[in-house]
């Protein structure tokens, strides 16, 4: 009885230590407080733009037409956006242009010292500059309202660690807000893309809440 328990005992202690190097990212932020988005509360796929006329900083409608996004970029959306950063833009979660994901960790986060939210989008030798906005909400079934937090720009080919703050947010009777369940990242469709649809609108790897509550919201 003994032996057993000493073997069950050591086949617990693997099983942890398993997970817990499973649980380490590959890629991570600087600060490594913090817990990364592990629900997904809603997707909605916006459209990718085929050129139609020469390549162009001018992408009127003359030089454009909107397509569905690519099927292959659809598939299980949870395990592209949840979790550790992605390393490649096939990876990730492409929005597609004006469209959307919402997300949250177990628990609520809140406002705090520094920097409070931080968007990962992976490296990419052809990547473009593409912006995006921000908005929270503390709204548990996540049907607003939805307070913008800020729009942002991704800046590097390097990876993409971009850090949001929540000072100043109200609700419509001045009241500050200090916690929110859940975060909105949606695609600015700022149009700088190629006329491949895999690359189309901002690519989200994941979402980091650098101050997540005590306990959830009721």
């Amino acid at each position: 009885m003994r032996s057993f328990i000493v073997l069950f005992l050591f086949f617990a202690l693997s099983l942890n230590v398993t997970h817990t190097a499973q649980a380490a990212c590959q890629i991570e932020y600087s600060d490594k407080n913090g817990v990364y988005a592990s629900l997904l509360h809603d997707f909605v796929a916006g459209y990718w733009v085929k050129l139609k006329g020469p390549l162009s900083m001018d992408f009127g409608k003359r030089y454009r037409e909107p397509k569905s996004l690519h099927m292959s970029r659809l598939v299980n959306p949870s395990r592209r956006v949840l979790g550790c950063p992605k390393s490649t833009l096939e990876g990730s979660l492409t929005l597609g242009h004006e469209g959307y994901v919402v997300v949250g960790p177990h628990k609520c986060f809140r406002n705090g010292k520094g920097p409070d939210i931080i968007v990962h989008e992976p490296r990419s030798d052809i990547n473009w500059n593409e912006t995006f906005n921000v908005y929270v909400t503390d709204d548990e079934k996540g049907k607003g309202p939805w307070y913008k937090v800020a729009s942002r720009k991704t800046v590097s080919k390097d990876d993409n660690f971009l850090a949001l703050e929540l000072d100043g947010i109200v609700n419509p009777r001045g009241v500050p807000i200090e916690e929110f369940r859940w975060v909105k990242i949606e695609d600015a469709n700022s149009k700088l893309v190629l006329s491949n649809p895999r690359f189309s609108g901002f690519d989200v790897s994941a979402v980091k809440f650098m101050h997540e509550c005590a306990v959830p919201l009721s």
